[in-house]
């Protein structure tokens, strides 16, 4: 009940910001779980890197349009700061949320939650 291309877009992107920032480290990891909550079953998707992390300070503008982080801009990593602006665009028009836990220096986990679509009771309406 969602599009695959958008998805793997917003998987992608943060996948390819995961390896850029990684530094050194070349680690991330992917997990996907459904998670119960009080409004309903969703699908948890997480991105995790264990690379140069993202102030607090930063953490609130990230999703802007064209907006570059510091520690980006200084250590001269390409980009030009659209790709999580459009990741928060796909979520959200999937009835989605992203958010992000960093820390400087030991990395970032974005958390992308989609609700989930109970399959059986979409196939029953055939």
């Amino acid at each position: 009940m969602a599009d695959p291309t958008a998805l793997r877009s917003v998987i992608t992107n943060l996948l390819n910001n995961a390896m850029k920032y990684c530094g050194s480290q070349q680690w991330a990891r992917v997990t996907a779980v459904t998670v119960e909550e009080n409004a309903g079953s969703q699908v948890e998707l997480r991105v995790e890197d264990h690379g140069i992390g993202i102030g607090v300070d930063e953490i609130k503008n990230i999703f802007e349009p064209f907006y570059r982080g510091r520690e980006s801009v200084d250590s001269q990593i390409h980009g030009n700061g659209l790709g999580l602006s459009l990741v928060r665009q796909v979520v959200e028009a999937h009835q989605g949320t992203i958010r992000v836990d960093s820390v400087r220096g030991e990395g970032s986990t974005f958390i992308v939650r989609f609700p989930a679509v109970n399959a059986s009771a979409e196939l029953g309406n055939v």
